[in-house]
């Protein structure tokens, strides 16, 4: 699927790349650290809908979307084009991490996408929200 949101060449997108130069395997990232805090991420398809697991910095939320009728499959996009969408670069200082799925191929409508995508993106704000009250609990009582 082309990339209509960019004019850059892909040498400029792409970290450390520079031209004529072979992108690495992932497995060549390094340690978590280099790369800052994560989340997992696991879609399921299920007879009734779309069961989504999320798991970041000890805390897991699960919710579930209708599917949807595919009509136009050019403007769609399977669960593993999502899963690179979302990997492609930190939401709100997360990189995903793990990605799992029962069905990579399954195709979702632009409008699921985008739902999908805020779902995480809002579970996200919500695990920093509490990372903070935690924090600023620790320091209202240290050490009683």
């Amino acid at each position: 699927m082309p990339d209509d949101y960019s004019d850059e060449a892909i040498v400029d997108v792409v970290p450390d790349g520079a031209p004529g130069e072979v992108p690495q395997d992932h497995d060549d990232i390094g340690e978590v650290d280099e790369i800052g805090p994560t989340f997992d991420l696991s879609i399921f398809i299920e007879p009734r809908g779309i069961l989504c697991q999320f798991h970041c910095e000890g805390r897991s939320l699960e919710w579930s979307v209708p599917k949807t009728v595919v009509r136009r499959a050019h403007k769609a996009m399977s669960i593993d084009h999502v899963f690179d969408l979302l990997g492609a670069g930190p939401i709100v200082g997360y990189q995903l991490r793990e990605a799992a799925t029962n069905d990579p191929e399954f195709l979702m409508v632009p409008r699921a996408v985008n739902a999908l995508t805020d779902r995480v993106t809002k579970a996200l704000r919500q695990v920093q929200k509490a990372l903070k009250t935690e924090a600023a609990h620790a320091e209202e009582s240290p050490g009683s």
